[in-house]
């Protein structure tokens, strides 16, 4: 299966910094790595992050039009999307993005974490993973996944 990993921002990639707390610029590098040594079906992920990421107190609808053009941009491309998302406003973006994608044949998953990976009590990798697997499921539409729950996107709250 070939997915698709959207790091749009949120805790799930942050570092620490003289300033607290800011984004990985070695992110999609790091989960690459993690995900090689988790995925025991070998599917094929690409890892993108955004140039400009969406601080999840302030997510706009101009964000979530911004997140649907990325997908339907490579909609062809892919069998699966998963979006990594702040924790903030991800049930609005995955409410937003299950209209934008009311008819999906495929699955999109909105995913984050409470503690950024790079800690040893993260529910980063728990969370990444649980998404790989409403993928691998076959669920069609927008979903969330977060805290071992899987949450059709339009009932997220």
């Amino acid at each position: 299966m070939r997915i698709y990993i959207a790091y749009t921002g949120g805790t799930i990639g942050m570092v620490p910094s003289g300033q607290g707390l800011i984004p990985d610029a070695a992110f999609a590098d790091h989960l690459a790595q993690h995900l090689n040594e988790a995925d025991e079906l070998n599917h094929e992920f690409v890892i993108e992050g955004y140039p400009s990421l969406i601080d999840s107190s302030n997510a706009t609808p101009t964000d979530w039009q911004t997140i649907a053009r990325d997908i339907e941009s490579k909609w062809h491309d892919f069998d699966a999307f998963i979006v990594l998302h702040g924790t903030d406003t991800m049930a609005y973006t995955s409410a937003a993005l299950s209209f934008m994608f009311a008819n999906s044949d495929k699955p999109i998953i909105v995913t984050g974490s409470q503690v950024p990976m790079y800690k040893v009590r993260t529910d980063a990798m728990i969370n990444i993973m649980g998404a790989i697997s409403a993928c691998e499921e076959g669920v069609q539409g927008v979903f969330l996944f977060f805290a071992g729950r899987l949450i059709e996107g339009d009932r997220a709250s």
